[in-house]
């Protein structure tokens, strides 16, 4: 494929605000990425960029904060591809050091759950965080000789009886 035809499928798939639809649906935004992604290759860096970007943005789930950052270089690198194609920049013979993006930036915690799994995993934590104070709770001090001995004089009281028994004073005046 010459330069020229190389140009024209890379025009073809550019993102302007007018075709920018194709962000709104995962599958479109995946096709375009397998279109895009081999006209790319002849330049090492434009092709890492991209990649690097497209990854983060294939994870389904992806929340916004994340993708869009991850768009805009995909973007970015198509139209910095054209504009050296127009212009008949030839790639360096040395590729400089890639680019790459902080994980910090994006949030690995939104690569990797969806925001639902957020919701999952603080349910799960208050979860176990109530069942430890439970039990630490129920092995106390105040729970063995204060409130077990109210509990079982409830228990043990006779249902028909209207008059409850009075519970002794636990704490002694002297």
């Amino acid at each position: 494929m010459n330069s020229k035809e190389h140009l024209e499928q890379l025009r073809s798939l550019q993102i302007t605000d007018k075709n920018e639809v194709i962000f709104h649906k995962h599958a479109s935004l995946l096709k375009w990425i397998d279109n895009v992604a081999p006209l790319l290759k002849y330049n090492n860096e434009h092709y890492s960029l991209f990649m690097d970007a497209a990854l983060k943005v294939s994870v389904p789930g992806i929340s916004s904060r994340t993708a869009i950052p991850c768009l805009n270089i995909m973007k970015s690198v198509v139209n910095r591809a054209i504009i050296e194609l127009e212009n008949d920049i030839k790639p360096p013979k040395t590729q400089p050091k890639k680019e790459t993006i902080k994980i910090d930036d994006l949030k690995i915690i939104d690569l990797i759950f969806a925001s639902n799994y957020k919701i999952r995993i603080l349910l799960i934590s208050s979860l176990i965080a109530a069942f430890i104070l439970g039990v630490s709770f129920g092995s106390s001090k105040l729970y063995k000789e204060k409130i077990l001995p109210l509990i079982h004089l409830y228990k043990t009281q006779d249902t028909n009886n209207i008059e409850p028994q009075k519970a002794t004073n636990p704490i002694k005046n002297e």
